[in-house]
């Protein structure tokens, strides 16, 4: 299957796929546990079961929990995982019968928008994390919600624009049909056209589960001869495209560019040498060398015994937050404890940040998978900065956005 985005004709997705929006039997799982008490701010955290990223939930929790431990404090939370489907039935009912100050919900923004109503009737404060799945517009706003990232399609866009200025102006794009359903692609593609280039085509594969399309997506690249693809997968299918892609002859002719979660830290070792010479672009890299990071990523593996990941980092940030709201609004709640959490500065292990309304804005590191002491491994080579924050929402408020509700990597 082929098909183009935006002024190239693929129509945005406007339908509901995968809400999972019908009331039914709730799937909160029991309590993964509770830390207790500070500035008596009651929390609930509610994240999704994931099979394309099975870690997300654990890896997110576990660094929320290693910030209160490395700050000597202890949080009042309870903790929740559902199914991807029925994570806005889960919320409405943690909302319904929980006694609680603020939500803290791994979602996608979208979907947020049918707890409007219930957060201002319960005036509770709902603060949505993901790695920056969706764009965030004006429309969505609600004086009750707040949205911290890891600034996921912003990066999108500064890794398109950058290859347009290295490697030049033809770029081909290639996507699952699960990545095309959320707003990275798109934000490659304006990144593209924004610096000068032109997008040739679009494919998009994994359309049906027993024919992923890759022979022909190798075949359209090979006959188009673009100065550089953009891919954007992830799980599974990042595997499959990298490896697919690599096997063809081409990694040695066309650069290959990819968002973040295509070359995701626990995918390089099933990629071998097939990821070797890809770039990308995030706002985090674990190797990156200033010491807050190399304190949180020292501070998380000595908690549990593995790697921080973006998901950790992601739990980890929130903590900060969550504290910092604490902090400057203590006993209060509904949208003064809203208003704190946007006042937020946040001293980061990916540098400093800025909380805001709509997600947080930070710089965008370039990186390069390379081998590094026999494995590959990412290695920072150039540092974007936050991109300008009026030229990105004229170009987002013109765009009818795509419509998968469920949560980024659920």
């Amino acid at each position: 299957m082929r098909a183009r985005l935006g002024s190239k004709g693929l129509t945005r997705r406007d339908f509901l796929k995968g809400a999972g929006l019908g009331l039914a039997a709730n799937s909160i799982a029991p309590a993964l546990g509770s830390i207790a008490f500070v500035h008596n701010l009651r929390t609930a955290v509610l994240v999704p079961n994931s099979t394309r990223y099975p870690q997300l939930g654990e890896n997110f929790t576990d660094g929320l929990k290693t910030y209160f431990s490395q700050a000597g404090q202890r949080l009042n939370a309870s903790f929740h995982r559902a199914s991807p489907g029925a994570m806005i039935t889960s919320a409405l009912k943690i909302l319904t019968e929980q006694s609680i100050d603020v939500l803290v919900a791994y979602m996608n923004p979208l979907a947020a928008l049918w707890l409007h109503p219930m957060l201002e009737e319960r005036q509770i404060t709902l603060l949505v994390v993901d790695p920056g799945s969706q764009f965030v517009v004006e429309s969505d706003q609600n004086p009750f919600v707040r949205y911290h990232s890891l600034n996921l399609w912003q990066s999108n866009w500064a890794m398109a624009s950058h290859a347009v200025t290295r490697f030049g102006q033809g770029a081909f794009l290639a996507a699952s049909q699960y990545e095309s359903g959320f707003s990275g692609l798109y934000a490659a593609q304006v990144g593209v056209e924004m610096a000068g280039g032109s997008v040739i085509d679009t494919t998009i594969t994994h359309v049906q589960v027993e024919h992923d399309r890759l022979d022909q997506t190798i075949s359209a690249i090979r006959s188009a001869r673009p100065d550089f693809v953009f891919a954007a997968y992830s799980g599974a299918q990042a595997v499959e495209f990298v490896t697919a892609y690599h096997a063809s002859g081409l990694s040695g002719e066309i650069p290959l560019v990819t968002s973040a979660y295509t070359v995701d830290d626990g995918l390089l070792s099933q990629m071998g040498s097939a990821a070797l010479g890809i770039q990308s672009a995030f706002s985090w890299a674990g190797t990156q060398p200033h010491q807050k990071n190399l304190d949180f990523v020292t501070a998380y593996h000595a908690q549990t015994a593995r790697s921080a990941d973006s998901l950790a980092l992601l739990g980890y940030e929130t903590a900060q937050i969550i504290d910092h709201a604490a902090r400057l609004a203590p006993d209060q709640r509904g949208v003064v404890l809203a208003q704190a959490i946007s006042t937020a500065q946040l001293d980061s292990p990916r540098g400093a940040i800025r909380s805001s309304s709509d997600a947080g804005r930070t710089s965008v590191v370039l990186r390069e998978v390379q081998q590094v002491n026999g494995c590959a491994q990412h290695v920072i080579t150039g540092l974007f900065d936050p991109l300008p924050e009026q030229e990105v929402q004229a170009r987002v408020a013109t765009n009818n956005r795509t419509g998968w509700l469920n949560a980024y990597l659920s």
